[in-house]
């Protein structure tokens, strides 16, 4: 029987699962993406974030829920999503694999 624990405000929760023929517990995390993926995608169609930030020279790309950056960095070997070193990767994977968390119609490369 499976047990559900709230643990964040990101609407992620834990799922405890016993298996008693195996003897085995598995913990399953989730989220609800749904209200950030709907909210990537307002961004996306207003246009508003088409333009630089004047301070910094940099744009929002995409917004990436904490479940999804454990997939690529599992998946993909991204060891860190923050790093330079990884960005070319990180950027394709989420123009090819996740581009409905971009915020932007634009395409970026390194």
């Amino acid at each position: 029987m499976a047990k559900t624990y709230e643990v964040d405000h990101k609407g992620q929760w834990y799922e405890l699962e016993d298996d008693l023929q195996s003897g085995g517990l598995y913990i399953h995390k989730k989220q609800d993406v749904a209200p950030i993926i709907e909210n990537a995608k307002a961004m996306r169609n207003s246009g508003l974030n088409e333009r630089r930030n004047k301070k910094t020279g940099m744009l929002k790309y995409a917004t990436i829920p904490p479940t999804v950056e454990a997939l690529i960095m599992q998946n993909y070997g991204v060891k860190n999503i923050y790093s330079r070193e990884f960005m070319p990767k990180l950027l394709k994977i989420i123009d090819t694999e996740y581009p409905y968390l971009k915020t932007t119609e634009m395409t970026h490369r390194l």
